[in-house]
């Protein structure tokens, strides 16, 4: 819960920020957080699912090295919502921290640049655990992950890669989304 209230203020800075670049970085920022943010929930669902108890973090011990596909999956996603470098998060981060710094929002910025580093705190733990930690004594944790499953993953798993990587073609695509809510909204205005 806290999770999203931190990335709803990503979101507010591009509001706040009011210019182009906060505007497609806002459309890019929202893509790129619905997928990490559905990839990380499917997978604790798909895990929750299958155990009979409420998971909480110490369960994930050594949920890793058991299931090596979906702890890399999760993992990504994770650094994804942190905003570490070389993933669609941090490129969204990058162009919203842009669009503040361009409507000389240097306040913001910097509260933007310290909540993310928090957050990595909160992220990398999850991860730890996962990775660094030995499963619970008697936990027989079985995932069964259907085919659908696993395609999506990988599918967004890709997107949150490629976004981070190659950022320019949907930065580009919500740019240009932008411009043509623009010229909607003068063609309105000019309306009788």
């Amino acid at each position: 819960a806290y999770s999203s209230i931190a990335h709803g203020g990503y979101l507010l800075v591009a509001l706040v920020a009011a210019n182009d670049t906060g505007a497609a970085g806002l459309l890019f920022y929202l893509l790129v957080y619905t997928v990490m943010n559905i990839g990380a929930f499917a997978i604790v669902i798909t895990v929750g699912n299958q155990s009979e108890e409420r998971l909480q973090i110490e369960d994930y011990g050594g949920f890793g090295w058991r299931y090596p596909a979906l702890g890399v999956f999760m993992t990504i996603f994770l650094l994804s919502l942190a905003g570490f470098p070389g993933t669609g998060g941090f490129m969204g981060k990058i162009y919203l921290l842009q669009a503040a710094a361009e409507a000389q929002l240097w306040t913001l910025a910097v509260v933007l640049v310290l909540t993310t580093v928090v957050s990595y705190w909160y992220y990398l733990r999850v991860a730890w655990f996962m990775w660094m930690r030995e499963a619970p004594e008697g936990s027989e944790m079985v995932v069964v992950t259907p085919l659908a499953l696993r395609v999506a993953l990988i599918a967004a798993v890709g997107l949150i890669l490629l976004t981070g990587v190659f950022p320019g073609a949907t930065l580009d695509l919500a740019a240009g989304s932008v411009e043509g809510l623009r010229q909607l909204v003068v063609e309105s205005a000019a309306l009788p």
